[in-house]
Protein backbone atom coordinates (compact mmCIF):
# COMPACT_ATOMS: atom_id res chain seq x y z
CA UNK A 1 0.00 0.00 0.00
CA UNK A 2 2.86 2.40 0.76
CA UNK A 3 4.39 1.61 -2.63
CA UNK A 4 1.02 2.29 -4.26
CA UNK A 5 0.67 5.62 -2.45
CA UNK A 6 4.15 6.71 -3.56
CA UNK A 7 3.55 5.51 -7.12
CA UNK A 8 0.11 7.07 -7.44
CA UNK A 9 0.30 10.26 -5.40
CA UNK A 10 4.03 10.93 -5.57
CA UNK A 11 4.70 10.15 -9.24
CA UNK A 12 1.69 9.52 -11.49
CA UNK A 13 -0.77 12.15 -10.20
CA UNK A 14 1.80 15.02 -10.32
CA UNK A 15 2.89 13.80 -13.76
CA UNK A 16 -0.70 13.84 -15.05
CA UNK A 17 -1.18 17.32 -13.59
CA UNK A 18 2.07 18.63 -15.10
CA UNK A 19 1.33 17.18 -18.55
CA UNK A 20 -2.25 18.54 -18.36
CA UNK A 21 -3.75 15.07 -18.79
CA UNK A 22 -5.72 15.81 -15.60
CA UNK A 23 -6.05 19.62 -15.43
CA UNK A 24 -8.44 19.76 -12.48
CA UNK A 25 -7.68 19.85 -8.76
CA UNK A 26 -5.50 17.01 -7.58
CA UNK A 27 -8.33 15.56 -5.45
CA UNK A 28 -10.96 15.83 -8.21
CA UNK A 29 -12.48 12.42 -9.03
CA UNK A 30 -13.46 13.49 -12.56
CA UNK A 31 -10.85 15.85 -14.03
CA UNK A 32 -8.11 15.80 -11.40
CA UNK A 33 -5.12 13.62 -10.67
CA UNK A 34 -7.06 11.40 -8.26
CA UNK A 35 -9.58 10.55 -10.97
CA UNK A 36 -6.76 9.87 -13.44
CA UNK A 37 -4.79 7.50 -11.21
CA UNK A 38 -8.03 5.77 -10.19
CA UNK A 39 -8.14 4.10 -13.60
CA UNK A 40 -4.61 2.80 -13.08
CA UNK A 41 -5.60 1.53 -9.64
CA UNK A 42 -8.62 -0.19 -11.15
CA UNK A 43 -6.53 -1.84 -13.87
CA UNK A 44 -3.92 -3.07 -11.40
CA UNK A 45 -6.56 -4.53 -9.06
CA UNK A 46 -8.50 -6.16 -11.91
CA UNK A 47 -5.34 -7.72 -13.33
CA UNK A 48 -4.19 -9.06 -9.96
CA UNK A 49 -7.65 -10.19 -8.88
CA UNK A 50 -8.59 -11.95 -12.11
CA UNK A 51 -5.28 -13.81 -12.34
CA UNK A 52 -5.63 -14.88 -8.70
CA UNK A 53 -9.27 -15.77 -9.32
CA UNK A 54 -8.41 -18.00 -12.29
CA UNK A 55 -5.55 -19.73 -10.46
CA UNK A 56 -7.59 -20.28 -7.29
CA UNK A 57 -10.52 -21.57 -9.38
CA UNK A 58 -8.31 -24.08 -11.17
CA UNK A 59 -6.74 -25.20 -7.87
CA UNK A 60 -10.16 -25.50 -6.21
CA UNK A 61 -11.54 -27.57 -9.10
CA UNK A 62 -8.49 -29.84 -9.05
CA UNK A 63 -8.74 -30.25 -5.26
CA UNK A 64 -12.45 -31.04 -5.52
CA UNK A 65 -11.75 -33.66 -8.20
CA UNK A 66 -8.91 -35.13 -6.11
CA UNK A 67 -11.16 -35.30 -3.04
CA UNK A 68 -13.85 -37.02 -5.10
CA UNK A 69 -11.35 -39.57 -6.42
CA UNK A 70 -9.93 -40.18 -2.94
CA UNK A 71 -13.39 -40.66 -1.48
CA UNK A 72 -14.35 -43.03 -4.29
CA UNK A 73 -11.12 -45.00 -3.89
CA UNK A 74 -11.60 -45.13 -0.10
CA UNK A 75 -15.14 -46.45 -0.46
CA UNK A 76 -13.97 -49.08 -2.94
CA UNK A 77 -11.11 -50.07 -0.63
CA UNK A 78 -13.41 -50.39 2.39
CA UNK A 79 -15.89 -52.47 0.41
CA UNK A 80 -13.08 -54.73 -0.79
CA UNK A 81 -11.65 -54.98 2.74
CA UNK A 82 -15.06 -55.83 4.14
CA UNK A 83 -15.55 -58.51 1.51
CA UNK A 84 -12.11 -60.04 2.10
CA UNK A 85 -12.46 -60.01 5.89
CA UNK A 86 -15.88 -61.63 5.60
CA UNK A 87 -14.32 -64.40 3.52
CA UNK A 88 -11.52 -64.81 6.06
CA UNK A 89 -14.09 -64.99 8.88
CA UNK A 90 -16.03 -67.74 7.11
CA UNK A 91 -12.79 -69.60 6.43
CA UNK A 92 -11.78 -69.32 10.12
CA UNK A 93 -15.17 -70.66 11.17
CA UNK A 94 -14.81 -73.65 8.83
CA UNK A 95 -11.33 -74.37 10.13
CA UNK A 96 -12.54 -74.08 13.72
CA UNK A 97 -15.31 -76.59 13.19
CA UNK A 98 -12.91 -79.07 11.59
CA UNK A 99 -10.09 -78.54 14.07
CA UNK A 100 -9.70 -80.38 17.37
CA UNK A 101 -7.29 -77.84 18.82
CA UNK A 102 -8.70 -75.83 21.72
CA UNK A 103 -6.46 -72.86 20.87
CA UNK A 104 -8.23 -72.16 17.59
CA UNK A 105 -11.06 -69.88 18.52
CA UNK A 106 -13.03 -67.83 15.96
CA UNK A 107 -13.56 -65.19 18.61
CA UNK A 108 -9.92 -64.18 18.21
CA UNK A 109 -10.91 -62.22 15.09
CA UNK A 110 -11.23 -58.49 15.76
CA UNK A 111 -13.46 -57.82 12.76
CA UNK A 112 -17.19 -57.67 13.52
CA UNK A 113 -18.39 -57.27 9.93
CA UNK A 114 -19.25 -53.55 10.38
CA UNK A 115 -17.49 -50.32 9.54
CA UNK A 116 -16.19 -48.41 12.50
CA UNK A 117 -15.87 -44.66 12.76
CA UNK A 118 -12.08 -44.96 12.59
CA UNK A 119 -12.31 -46.98 9.36
CA UNK A 120 -13.95 -44.19 7.42
CA UNK A 121 -12.70 -40.60 7.59
CA UNK A 122 -15.91 -39.32 6.03
CA UNK A 123 -18.14 -40.46 8.90
CA UNK A 124 -20.55 -37.72 9.96
CA UNK A 125 -18.98 -35.86 12.87
CA UNK A 126 -21.98 -33.73 13.89
CA UNK A 127 -25.21 -35.40 15.09
CA UNK A 128 -28.03 -34.96 12.60
CA UNK A 129 -30.25 -33.16 15.12
CA UNK A 130 -27.71 -30.30 15.22
CA UNK A 131 -27.57 -29.88 11.43
CA UNK A 132 -29.68 -27.59 9.26
CA UNK A 133 -32.01 -29.81 7.25
CA UNK A 134 -32.08 -29.90 3.46
CA UNK A 135 -35.72 -28.81 3.54
CA UNK A 136 -34.79 -25.67 5.49
CA UNK A 137 -31.96 -24.94 3.06
CA UNK A 138 -34.16 -25.24 -0.03
CA UNK A 139 -36.94 -23.14 1.49
CA UNK A 140 -34.40 -20.53 2.63
CA UNK A 141 -32.88 -20.25 -0.85
CA UNK A 142 -36.32 -19.89 -2.44
CA UNK A 143 -37.52 -17.27 0.05
CA UNK A 144 -34.29 -15.24 -0.05
CA UNK A 145 -34.30 -15.31 -3.86
CA UNK A 146 -37.88 -14.05 -3.93
CA UNK A 147 -37.10 -11.33 -1.37
CA UNK A 148 -34.06 -10.20 -3.36
CA UNK A 149 -36.07 -9.89 -6.58
CA UNK A 150 -38.92 -8.06 -4.83
CA UNK A 151 -36.50 -5.67 -3.09
CA UNK A 152 -34.74 -4.81 -6.35
CA UNK A 153 -38.12 -4.30 -8.00
CA UNK A 154 -39.33 -1.98 -5.23
CA UNK A 155 -36.14 0.10 -5.19
CA UNK A 156 -35.34 0.33 -8.90
CA UNK A 157 -38.71 -0.40 -10.51
CA UNK A 158 -38.48 -1.46 -14.14
CA UNK A 159 -34.92 -0.16 -14.53
CA UNK A 160 -33.38 -3.46 -13.42
CA UNK A 161 -35.04 -6.30 -15.39
CA UNK A 162 -36.00 -9.52 -13.65
CA UNK A 163 -33.66 -11.61 -15.82
CA UNK A 164 -30.71 -9.53 -14.58
CA UNK A 165 -31.76 -10.12 -10.96
CA UNK A 166 -32.09 -13.88 -11.54
CA UNK A 167 -28.73 -14.00 -13.32
CA UNK A 168 -27.12 -12.14 -10.41
CA UNK A 169 -28.56 -14.59 -7.87
CA UNK A 170 -27.44 -17.62 -9.90
CA UNK A 171 -23.95 -16.18 -10.26
CA UNK A 172 -23.91 -15.42 -6.52
CA UNK A 173 -24.54 -19.12 -5.79
CA UNK A 174 -21.58 -20.24 -7.90
CA UNK A 175 -19.33 -17.44 -6.66
CA UNK A 176 -20.23 -18.23 -3.04
CA UNK A 177 -18.99 -21.80 -3.46
CA UNK A 178 -15.76 -20.53 -4.98
CA UNK A 179 -15.36 -17.89 -2.28
CA UNK A 180 -15.86 -20.40 0.53
CA UNK A 181 -13.35 -22.87 -0.92
CA UNK A 182 -10.79 -20.15 -1.60
CA UNK A 183 -11.20 -18.68 1.89
CA UNK A 184 -10.89 -22.09 3.52
CA UNK A 185 -7.77 -23.02 1.55
CA UNK A 186 -5.93 -19.69 1.38
CA UNK A 187 -7.51 -17.55 4.16
CA UNK A 188 -8.39 -15.03 1.41
CA UNK A 189 -11.83 -14.48 -0.08
CA UNK A 190 -11.22 -13.16 -3.64
CA UNK A 191 -14.28 -10.88 -3.57
CA UNK A 192 -12.42 -8.11 -5.41
CA UNK A 193 -11.82 -10.34 -8.41
CA UNK A 194 -15.30 -11.83 -8.11
CA UNK A 195 -16.85 -8.36 -8.16
CA UNK A 196 -14.92 -7.26 -11.24
CA UNK A 197 -15.63 -10.55 -13.01
CA UNK A 198 -19.35 -10.24 -12.26
CA UNK A 199 -19.35 -6.73 -13.73
CA UNK A 200 -17.64 -8.06 -16.85
CA UNK A 201 -20.20 -10.87 -17.18
CA UNK A 202 -23.12 -8.48 -16.86
CA UNK A 203 -21.56 -6.22 -19.47
CA UNK A 204 -22.03 -9.19 -21.83
CA UNK A 205 -25.55 -10.02 -20.59
CA UNK A 206 -27.06 -6.53 -20.67
CA UNK A 207 -27.61 -5.09 -24.18
CA UNK A 208 -25.14 -2.33 -25.04
CA UNK A 209 -27.97 0.00 -26.10
CA UNK A 210 -29.82 -0.27 -22.78
CA UNK A 211 -30.17 3.24 -21.29
CA UNK A 212 -29.50 2.03 -17.73
CA UNK A 213 -26.68 -0.42 -18.48
CA UNK A 214 -24.28 1.16 -15.96
CA UNK A 215 -26.82 1.07 -13.12
CA UNK A 216 -27.79 -2.53 -13.93
CA UNK A 217 -24.11 -3.49 -14.04
CA UNK A 218 -23.56 -1.94 -10.61
CA UNK A 219 -26.61 -3.51 -8.96
CA UNK A 220 -26.31 -6.99 -10.47
CA UNK A 221 -22.55 -7.12 -9.92
CA UNK A 222 -23.03 -6.03 -6.32
CA UNK A 223 -25.55 -8.82 -5.70
CA UNK A 224 -23.19 -11.44 -7.12
CA UNK A 225 -20.22 -10.19 -5.08
CA UNK A 226 -22.28 -9.92 -1.89
CA UNK A 227 -23.20 -13.60 -2.15
CA UNK A 228 -19.55 -14.64 -2.19
CA UNK A 229 -18.55 -12.25 0.58
CA UNK A 230 -21.34 -13.19 2.98
CA UNK A 231 -20.86 -16.90 2.30
CA UNK A 232 -17.21 -16.57 3.27
CA UNK A 233 -18.05 -14.68 6.46
CA UNK A 234 -20.65 -17.26 7.49
CA UNK A 235 -18.25 -20.10 6.72
CA UNK A 236 -15.69 -18.62 9.10
CA UNK A 237 -18.33 -18.43 11.84
CA UNK A 238 -19.42 -22.02 11.27
CA UNK A 239 -15.84 -23.29 11.16
CA UNK A 240 -15.03 -21.57 14.45
CA UNK A 241 -18.22 -22.98 15.96
CA UNK A 242 -17.26 -26.45 14.73
CA UNK A 243 -13.85 -26.21 16.40
CA UNK A 244 -15.39 -25.33 19.77
CA UNK A 245 -18.26 -27.83 19.43
CA UNK A 246 -21.14 -25.40 18.82
CA UNK A 247 -24.35 -26.55 17.15
CA UNK A 248 -24.58 -25.50 13.46
CA UNK A 249 -28.36 -25.22 13.79
CA UNK A 250 -28.03 -22.86 16.77
CA UNK A 251 -25.50 -20.79 14.84
CA UNK A 252 -27.83 -20.68 11.84
CA UNK A 253 -30.68 -19.34 13.97
CA UNK A 254 -28.37 -16.76 15.55
CA UNK A 255 -27.18 -15.65 12.11
CA UNK A 256 -30.77 -15.20 10.92
CA UNK A 257 -31.60 -13.08 13.98
CA UNK A 258 -28.42 -11.05 13.58
CA UNK A 259 -29.19 -10.45 9.91
CA UNK A 260 -32.70 -9.21 10.64
CA UNK A 261 -31.34 -6.88 13.31
CA UNK A 262 -28.43 -5.54 11.26
CA UNK A 263 -30.50 -4.85 8.13
CA UNK A 264 -32.64 -2.34 9.97
CA UNK A 265 -29.79 -0.92 12.05
CA UNK A 266 -27.43 -0.37 9.10
CA UNK A 267 -30.15 1.38 7.10
CA UNK A 268 -30.98 3.66 10.03
CA UNK A 269 -27.33 4.51 10.65
CA UNK A 270 -26.79 5.34 6.98
CA UNK A 271 -29.77 7.70 7.06
CA UNK A 272 -28.45 9.31 10.24
CA UNK A 273 -24.95 9.80 8.82
CA UNK A 274 -26.34 11.08 5.53
CA UNK A 275 -28.49 13.63 7.36
CA UNK A 276 -25.55 14.94 9.41
CA UNK A 277 -22.69 14.71 6.91
CA UNK A 278 -22.51 15.28 3.19
CA UNK A 279 -21.78 12.01 1.39
CA UNK A 280 -19.57 12.08 -0.63
CA UNK A 281 -17.39 14.83 0.81
CA UNK A 282 -13.79 15.49 1.81
CA UNK A 283 -14.40 13.50 5.01
CA UNK A 284 -16.33 10.62 3.40
CA UNK A 285 -14.87 10.19 -0.08
CA UNK A 286 -16.32 6.67 -0.64
CA UNK A 287 -13.47 5.59 -2.98
CA UNK A 288 -14.79 2.03 -3.34
CA UNK A 289 -18.03 3.34 -4.81
CA UNK A 290 -16.05 5.34 -7.36
CA UNK A 291 -14.03 2.22 -8.24
CA UNK A 292 -17.24 0.27 -8.86
CA UNK A 293 -18.84 2.90 -11.06
CA UNK A 294 -15.64 3.44 -13.07
CA UNK A 295 -15.34 -0.31 -13.57
CA UNK A 296 -18.93 -0.31 -14.87
CA UNK A 297 -18.07 2.49 -17.27
CA UNK A 298 -14.97 0.63 -18.39
CA UNK A 299 -16.65 -2.72 -19.11
CA UNK A 300 -19.66 -1.08 -20.78
CA UNK A 301 -17.48 0.81 -23.26
CA UNK A 302 -17.20 4.28 -21.76
CA UNK A 303 -14.16 6.39 -22.73
CA UNK A 304 -10.87 6.56 -20.86
CA UNK A 305 -8.99 9.71 -19.76
CA UNK A 306 -6.09 10.92 -21.95
CA UNK A 307 -2.98 8.70 -22.08
CA UNK A 308 -4.34 6.37 -19.41
CA UNK A 309 -4.42 3.38 -21.77
CA UNK A 310 -0.63 3.09 -22.08
CA UNK A 311 0.06 3.34 -18.35
CA UNK A 312 -2.79 1.00 -17.45
CA UNK A 313 -1.72 -1.62 -19.98
CA UNK A 314 1.91 -1.71 -18.83
CA UNK A 315 1.12 -1.79 -15.10
CA UNK A 316 -1.70 -4.29 -15.63
CA UNK A 317 0.65 -6.71 -17.38
CA UNK A 318 3.35 -6.27 -14.73
CA UNK A 319 1.05 -6.95 -11.78
CA UNK A 320 -0.68 -9.77 -13.65
CA UNK A 321 2.69 -11.51 -13.98
CA UNK A 322 3.46 -10.83 -10.30
CA UNK A 323 0.09 -12.31 -9.30
CA UNK A 324 0.75 -15.37 -11.46
CA UNK A 325 4.12 -15.92 -9.78
CA UNK A 326 2.70 -15.48 -6.28
CA UNK A 327 -0.06 -18.01 -6.93
CA UNK A 328 1.86 -20.66 -8.87
CA UNK A 329 5.40 -20.83 -7.45
CA UNK A 330 5.32 -23.75 -4.95
CA UNK A 331 6.60 -23.31 -1.38
CA UNK A 332 9.28 -25.92 -2.09
CA UNK A 333 10.87 -23.72 -4.74
CA UNK A 334 14.09 -21.90 -3.87
CA UNK A 335 12.55 -18.70 -5.27
CA UNK A 336 9.45 -18.81 -3.04
CA UNK A 337 11.12 -16.91 -0.20
CA UNK A 338 11.69 -13.92 -2.51
CA UNK A 339 8.01 -13.57 -3.45
CA UNK A 340 7.34 -11.67 -0.23
CA UNK A 341 9.25 -8.73 -1.71
CA UNK A 342 6.92 -8.51 -4.73
CA UNK A 343 4.01 -6.11 -4.09
CA UNK A 344 0.43 -7.37 -4.25
CA UNK A 345 -1.62 -5.75 -7.00
CA UNK A 346 -4.69 -5.33 -4.79
CA UNK A 347 -2.65 -3.67 -2.03
CA UNK A 348 -0.93 -1.38 -4.53
CA UNK A 349 -4.29 -0.49 -6.07
CA UNK A 350 -5.74 0.35 -2.66
CA UNK A 351 -2.72 2.53 -1.94
CA UNK A 352 -3.27 4.37 -5.23
CA UNK A 353 -6.97 5.17 -4.93
CA UNK A 354 -6.93 5.93 -1.18
CA UNK A 355 -5.56 9.27 -0.09
CA UNK A 356 -2.08 9.01 1.48
CA UNK A 357 -3.27 9.76 5.02
CA UNK A 358 -5.04 6.36 5.15
CA UNK A 359 -2.03 4.49 3.81
CA UNK A 360 0.48 6.26 6.05
CA UNK A 361 -1.64 5.47 9.13
CA UNK A 362 -1.62 1.78 8.20
CA UNK A 363 2.11 1.85 7.54
CA UNK A 364 2.82 3.40 10.94
CA UNK A 365 0.50 0.86 12.57
CA UNK A 366 2.37 -1.94 10.82
CA UNK A 367 5.70 -0.68 12.14
CA UNK A 368 4.32 -0.45 15.68
CA UNK A 369 2.87 -3.96 15.39
CA UNK A 370 6.15 -5.40 14.10
CA UNK A 371 8.18 -3.92 16.95
CA UNK A 372 5.54 -4.63 19.61
CA UNK A 373 5.54 -8.35 18.86
CA UNK A 374 9.26 -8.51 19.60
CA UNK A 375 8.88 -7.09 23.12
CA UNK A 376 8.27 -10.42 24.81
CA UNK A 377 6.15 -13.58 24.85
CA UNK A 378 2.99 -11.62 25.69
CA UNK A 379 3.65 -8.83 23.22
CA UNK A 380 1.25 -10.15 20.59
CA UNK A 381 -1.66 -10.44 23.04
CA UNK A 382 -1.05 -6.94 24.38
CA UNK A 383 -0.84 -5.57 20.85
CA UNK A 384 -4.20 -7.12 19.93
CA UNK A 385 -5.86 -5.66 23.05
CA UNK A 386 -4.35 -2.23 22.41
CA UNK A 387 -5.36 -2.14 18.73
CA UNK A 388 -8.86 -3.36 19.59
CA UNK A 389 -9.17 -0.47 22.01
CA UNK A 390 -8.17 1.99 19.29
CA UNK A 391 -10.79 0.63 16.90
CA UNK A 392 -13.47 0.52 19.60
CA UNK A 393 -12.64 4.02 20.81
CA UNK A 394 -12.83 5.52 17.34
CA UNK A 395 -16.13 3.76 16.69
CA UNK A 396 -17.71 4.98 19.92
CA UNK A 397 -16.47 8.55 19.64
CA UNK A 398 -17.52 8.78 15.99
CA UNK A 399 -21.09 8.60 17.27
CA UNK A 400 -20.32 11.34 19.79
CA UNK A 401 -18.74 13.44 17.03
CA UNK A 402 -21.80 12.96 14.86
CA UNK A 403 -24.01 14.18 17.72
CA UNK A 404 -21.88 17.33 18.16
CA UNK A 405 -21.96 17.94 14.40
CA UNK A 406 -25.75 17.67 14.34
CA UNK A 407 -25.86 20.30 17.13
CA UNK A 408 -23.75 22.68 15.06
CA UNK A 409 -20.54 22.44 17.09
CA UNK A 410 -17.58 23.49 14.94
CA UNK A 411 -14.67 21.14 14.26
CA UNK A 412 -11.14 22.20 15.06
Amino acid sequence: MLFGAILGWGILAPLAKHMEWAPGRIDDWINGGQGWILWISLTVMISDSLVSFVVVSIKSINNALDNFRQRRDLDQFLELQQSQQSEYLLQDQEETRSSTSSNENPENSTYDGKRTQEDCKYTMEVPERHLVSTKTTVIGIAVSTLLCIISLKLVFGNIVPIYASLAAIILAMFFSILGVRALGETDLNPVSGIGKLSQLIFALIIPSNHPAKILINLVAGGVAEAGAQQAGDLMQDLKTGHLIGASPKAQFIAQILGTLYSVGLSSIMYKVYNSVYKIPSDMFRIPTAVVWIDCSRLVTGQGLPPHIREFALVLGVIFGIISLLKNTVPPTSSYHKYLVYLPSGVAVGVGIYNTPNFTLARFIGGLICYNWQNIGPNGKIGMIIFSSGLVLGEGLFSGFTMLLTSLGVKHW
